[in-house]
């Protein structure tokens, strides 16, 4: 019965670590995600991209940044 107890505790402190591993890769994601959308939007802006093209310009810069600049051989979310 002791033994068992022990076992139960052990799968219950691994499957902790695991879900917190999972949670920091995603949350790491995410601020690539954003630090991606901030920095085109500031580079679109500071190299005078006119207003009706600032979407397109956006978007390029922003695929350009993750796959460049913050890649770290994760698929693309965008």
């Amino acid at each position: 019965m002791q033994y068992s107890k022990k076992v139960e505790g052990q799968e219950t402190l691994d499957y902790k670590q695991t879900q917190i591993q999972k949670s920091q890769a995603n949350k790491e994601n995410s601020i690539k995600i954003a630090s991606c959308g901030r920095d085109a939007v500031l580079i679109a802006i500071a190299t005078g991209t006119p207003e009706e093209k600032m979407k397109e310009k956006i978007l390029e810069w922003r695929k350009w940044l993750w796959n460049e600049v913050y890649n770290d051989n994760i698929s693309t979310p965008f």
